[in-house]
């Protein structure tokens, strides 16, 4: 919509589907949870454990994003740009390093599906250029030539950017389940997120040890850091 020579607003709705992406994780894991050796619970008893990647990844990304501009008029010239969006994906985004792949059950990734570690629910950007009108040829012209050469022929300019937090998880370091995977999630026992503005992140008591040989029932990457 363009509200006059100078100043437009637009709003736009973007989409992504990806396929084939990279997981990497611990893999020839115990098929199931369970007392006991691991390696007659392997996928190949006679392989170790290994990390590696697998291009069987998926994503989504949903977007809708506002951008209020106006060119140079008057000398001011600024943009405003806000995004509301979400992506999602399977098991962990990217390679091992960028998330450390919560995946509890490697071979039902599905089971794994959540915000990606990229995720940033809001962003907004604002960004604008003042031309002082003081000088030679300005609205404010002192009639010095050098008084004009000081103070004429500046800019004011700003940038402001404010984003929402990146989301992490939190994990349980010991192989409850007994599979070989090294950690599982814990499960959800009251509201994580009481804790919040405190010296934690998030109410630690909200959480429990999964009994012995189970998975948590805590979501991937279900809290997030501060805004930014």
């Amino acid at each position: 919509h363009q509200f006059s020579d100078s100043t437009m607003l637009s709003v736009n709705y973007v989409g992504s589907g990806s396929r084939r992406l990279e997981i990497g994780s611990v893999y020839n894991t115990a098929l199931t949870p369970g007392p006991g050796a691991i390696q007659p619970r392997q996928l190949f008893p006679y392989y170790t454990q290994a990390y590696y990647d697998r291009g069987i990844g998926r994503a989504n990304y949903n977007a809708l994003q506002a951008t209020l501009s106006r060119h140079t008029s008057k000398g001011l010239a600024y943009q405003v740009a806000y995004t509301y969006s979400k992506s999602l994906d399977y098991g962990c985004t990217g390679l091992y390093a960028i998330e450390g792949c919560s995946i509890q059950q490697p071979y039902d990734i599905y089971l794994d599906r959540g915000v990606s570690a990229i995720d940033l629910t809001h962003m907004l950007s604002i960004s604008g250029v003042y031309e002082v009108p003081f000088g030679k040829g300005k609205r404010f012209d002192t009639g010095s030539p050098v008084l004009n050469y000081i103070v004429g022929n500046w800019q004011l300019s700003n940038v402001f950017y404010a984003r929402s937090g990146e989301p992490f998880g939190v994990t349980v370091g010991e192989d409850i389940a007994n599979t070989g995977v090294g950690s599982v999630r814990p499960n959800v026992v009251g509201d994580p997120h009481t804790g919040q503005g405190s010296q934690f992140l998030f109410n630690p008591s909200a959480y429990a040890i999964p009994t012995l040989y189970t998975f948590g029932n805590s979501g991937r990457d279900s809290l997030r850091l501060p805004a930014y």
